[in-house]
């Protein structure tokens, strides 16, 4: 309703505009006109004072209106229009900004990944290349769990078609990609039975995926984390981030959350590895992922 309302009052303005630049140049060649007839009216004898005034008044008027007529046509009709609809298509861009809780689009290495771990109790990781995520990130894990954090991450399972896929797109041979993956959760469960000072609420659970998965995906306490690449993935720089704020209900919002149940419906049971001592049915993995589920839609 405002797009509109500014639009109608900026054709309005417009269309005024049109009216007194013409006005301006057909008063100022009329002018001009009539200064020239009146001289080839008045014959060389009957020249006076007078005429000449009248003469050269005429034309330096009509001189000095003709110009600005023209100009305003040329600024104000032709050149300010093309920049005022750019300035609104600026503000809507803008405000489509703003609606949908985007915040930045930068590469690996400008993403405040400590900040973001360190301010969310409860963190959700799909890593696409888990050697590199692994150098970056197993500190900033670690010190998730000196308090009350829930980490899930989720990897390709090494069993299905889906690490051979993205193995493929990321252009790392199929079984350094699949020892990649199996390393990760032996390298977390190591440094973490070894870690002092663990709070006793914190957990960390690493979970396969039946299906391969476009890119990184995080999520925190309040942004969504989505990575992009234009072609063959070498590594974390080959991405760039869209940073997006978790509270923001609108499209882009909806097809995150839609991504993230997509995510969790594709775990495969039971999980990779777990920090807490649980039933590892797959009933009792199933009951207990259902359950964070729910714990975690309640605190949203």
């Amino acid at each position: 309703m405002a797009s509109k309302n500014q639009e109608a009052v900026f054709e309005a303005t417009q269309a005024n505009l049109r009216f007194y630049a013409l006005l301006g140049a057909i008063v100022g060649l009329g002018l001009i006109i009539l200064s020239v007839a009146l001289g080839a009216l008045w014959e060389p004898e009957e020249a006076n004072a007078w005429r000449d005034l009248v003469v050269v008044t005429t034309a330096s008027v009509g001189a000095a209106v003709l110009p600005i007529g023209i100009a305003l046509i040329i600024t104000d009709v032709i050149l300010k229009p093309v920049f005022t609809r750019e300035l609104l298509n600026l503000a809507q861009l803008e405000k489509r900004v703003s609606d949908i809780g985007f915040q930045d689009l930068t590469p690996s290495g400008s993403v405040p990944w400590a900040e973001l771990y360190a301010s969310s109790s409860l963190i959700d990781a799909v890593i696409t290349h888990p050697e590199a995520w692994l150098h970056e990130n197993l500190d900033r894990i670690l010190e998730c769990g000196r308090r009350k954090t829930s980490v899930r991450l989720y990897l390709a399972d090494p069993l299905s078609v889906a690490s051979a896929r993205m193995a493929d797109d990321m252009n790392i041979p199929v079984a350094s990609y699949k020892a990649q993956i199996l390393r990760l959760p032996e390298q977390i469960r190591d440094r973490w039975k070894s870690a002092v000072g663990l709070h006793p609420g914190a957990s960390i659970e690493i979970w396969y995926l039946r299906d391969p998965v476009s890119g990184p995906l995080f999520r925190f306490d309040k942004s969504t984390v989505v990575g992009l690449t234009s072609g063959p993935v070498q590594g974390l720089r080959s991405w760039m981030y869209m940073q997006f704020e978790r509270s923001a209900l609108t499209d882009v919002g909806e097809w995150l959350d839609r991504s993230w149940r997509d995510v969790e419906q594709s775990v495969s049971l039971p999980e990779a590895w777990t920090s807490k001592a649980t039933d590892r049915t797959p009933e009792g993995t199933r009951e207990r992922l259902e359950s964070v589920l729910r714990d975690r839609e309640e605190k949203q």
